[in-house]
């Protein structure tokens, strides 16, 4: 089986995180990080920390998260590194803990907000995670909903290999806001970008049977 698994592309292991097979798809993650380049090697920590927050194992997301950003930094990708890391801190520690630690990240990098301009592929990829990172931590701490809607669709306009995720995260905040219009619109986008992500076609239909 590990032979088998570690031989699986690694977008079947996202597929089967976006359909909701989270034990699945962390087998898959597992077994790849034996086997996979260094180039991979950080996607697969980075996707494993994700699934260890979501069944809220927090020491154990921090960790992985703490190995994706080592594997990051060997492959010149600082800024996302440090992405990690911030990601590790929500995990184990909560979002009023990693704000104000985005917060600096996102002062330092992208002072005058115009992410959006940077030619540099991964340095954008990595702005425009570090801003839903933002939107997601201000989506848990009440009165920030609107700031969290203009980081997740900024992240969205910006534009990441995983784009959805800001999308699907427009959408809530627009539906906490009664912009139902707006929120089915996002998901639209979303569903567009990733048509295996359940979380958004179970949003829509609650939307649409709700009169």
């Amino acid at each position: 089986m590990a032979q088998r698994l570690s031989k699986k592309p690694l977008s079947e292991g996202f597929e089967l995180w976006d359909k909701g097979y989270f034990l699945g798809a962390m087998r898959l993650f597992i077994f790849k990080a034996e086997t996979s380049p260094p180039f991979q090697l950080g996607a697969c920590l980075d996707a494993m920390g994700h699934l260890l927050a979501r069944l809220e194992e927090g020491p154990d997301a921090k960790e992985n998260f703490g190995f994706a950003a080592e594997k990051y930094n060997m492959i010149q990708q600082p800024l996302l590194a440090k992405v990690m890391l911030v990601k590790g801190v929500d995990a184990e520690d909560g979002p009023e803990a990693a704000l104000p630690q985005i917060e600096a990240l996102l002062k330092e990098n992208d002072p005058e907000r115009k992410a959006h301009e940077n030619s540099d592929a991964k340095v954008k990829a990595a702005l425009a995670r570090a801003y839903h990172l933002r939107g997601e931590l201000l989506s848990q701490i009440e009165g920030n909903v609107e700031k969290a809607l203009a980081d997740a669709e900024y992240a969205a306009q910006i534009g990441w290999d995983r784009d959805h995720a800001a999308y699907y995260l427009a959408a809530n905040m627009r539906h906490q806001l009664g912009d139902i219009v707006g929120a089915t619109g996002n998901l639209e986008k979303c569903l567009a970008r990733n048509a295996n992500y359940i979380p958004a076609y179970e949003m829509l239909a609650a939307m649409l049977l709700t009169p």
